[in-house]
């Protein structure tokens, strides 16, 4: 932003909305000369704490909305469909050069996501199929050791009676 000099007797200040008196940056913080020093500088620094609530709260107040995210989403997209529209030759009709180009982008779109869903579906199934071989060939191991129960206060009488 530019920095304006605002010579005025008494002057808002543009980040706190507090009013200070002699010449003003429109840039900086309030209060302050065009030298760029303070004028008071407890006025200055409370000035800065204030945008900074002011920046936070703005944050959370500019927080979108589903609805303008959905309008924002459509006008891109018909911004780039008619971009790509202007690549089709000027012998078809537009409306029909954007129907066709509007059902081409829906297919590749289509397409993209079919193959994104297809990759997730796969490589579920395989963690799937690796968690089972795994699940089972653990339950393998455990019976070829010689325990027939699970309890673990058996085995440890099994053990102790082992070494009387």
């Amino acid at each position: 932003m530019a920095s304006l000099a605002l010579p005025t007797a008494s002057s808002q200040c543009l980040s706190c909305s507090s009013w200070a008196r002699g010449s003003v940056k429109a840039s900086g913080p309030c209060t302050r000369f065009l030298s760029g020093r303070p004028l008071y500088p407890s006025l200055a620094r409370r000035c800065e704490k204030a945008a900074a609530r002011k920046s936070v709260r703005r944050v959370v107040a500019e927080k979108g909305s589903t609805s303008d995210l959905v309008s924002t989403a459509v006008k891109i997209g018909n911004e780039g469909l008619d971009a790509a529209t202007k690549l089709v030759p000027a012998t078809i009709p537009r409306p029909v050069a954007k129907a066709g180009v509007g059902l081409l982008s829906l297919a590749i779109l289509l397409s993209l996501v079919q193959t994104v869903f297809n990759t997730f579906v796969s490589l579920l199934f395989l963690g799937g199929l690796g968690y089972l071989g795994f699940q089972y060939l653990s339950k393998d191991g455990n019976k070829s050791s010689g325990s027939s129960s699970d309890d673990p206060l058996d085995e440890a009488r099994r053990i102790l009676d082992k070494y009387k």
